[in-house]
């Protein structure tokens, strides 16, 4: 069976009655950040969603990996002035970990 072109999808779906496209309509001062980024999500989806950013993710991992990066959230926390942190390793220790006592000749 022959596959079908992507952009033959995106374009029935442009032109599909019950799905329409919203005309968007620009305000005085122009489009509002949701309005934009509603259309950025809906474009996603259009052009193939998750599943296509899998397969570019996949072809492209050095682009992919820098624009992750900027999602993911900062690793600065404010303790405070005598905020005390504690790590608690997930990993038990090993061998390696054990330290002997050194002895000191002075």
């Amino acid at each position: 069976m022959e596959e079908k072109d992507p952009t033959f999808e995106v374009l029935e779906t442009i032109t599909d009655r019950k799905h329409p496209v919203p005309a968007v309509t620009r305000k005085r001062d122009g489009f509002t950040r949701q309005e934009v980024v509603n259309a950025f999500a809906r474009a996603f989806e259009m052009i193939g969603g998750v599943e296509r950013m899998a397969l570019w993710a996949n072809q492209n991992p050095d682009k992919f990996y820098v624009l992750y990066s900027k999602l993911l959230p900062s690793t600065a926390i404010n303790i405070g002035q005598a905020g005390l942190v504690v790590i608690q390793h997930s990993i038990a220790p090993t061998p390696l970990d054990q330290h002997p006592e050194v002895e000191d000749d002075n």
